[in-house]
C-alpha cells in the first residue's frame, strides 16, 4: 500500500482518539457532577440604579466635551433562601451592562 504524506499516521489517528477520548469522559464526570447538585431554588435577583454621580474623572463626554460623563452605581441584591447579599456596583456610563432578570439557576461546574 502506498502511503501518501497527507495521511496522518496510524500514531496520530491513535493519538488523536486518546484525546478525545479523555475529553469525553471528563464531560461525562462534569455532567454527573452537576446532576447531582440540587438546584438553586429560591433565587432572586433585583437591580436598581439607586444614583447617578456626576463625577469629573477626567473622561469627557463625546458629544458634549464640557460635560463630564456620569457614573452610576447600581445596587444588586440577590437573595438565596434567606440569605441577602447587598452588593454595590459602579459603572461609567461608557460601560456596557446587561441585567438579566429572574435568574433562577446558576450553574456551578
Amino acid at each position: 500500500m502506498i502511503k501518501r504524506s497527507s495521511e496522518p499516521s496510524y500514531g496520530a489517528r491513535l493519538s488523536t482518539m486518546k484525546e478525545l477520548t479523555s475529553q469525553m469522559k471528563h464531560l461525562k464526570a462534569r455532567l454527573e457532577t452537576a446532576k447531582e447538585q440540587p438546584p438553586q431554588e429560591n433565587l432572586s435577583v433585583r437591580c436598581a440604579v439607586v444614583e447617578a454621580l456626576e463625577q469629573d474623572n477626567g473622561e469627557k463626554n463625546h458629544i458634549d466635551e464640557e460635560e463630564p460623563m456620569p457614573t452610576f452605581k447600581i445596587q444588586v441584591v440577590l437573595t438565596k433562601n434567606g440569605n441577602v447579599n447587598d452588593i454595590m456596583l459602579t459603572f461609567r456610563s461608557s460601560t456596557f451592562v446587561h441585567v438579566s432578570p429572574q435568574v433562577m439557576l446558576l450553574p456551578t461546574i
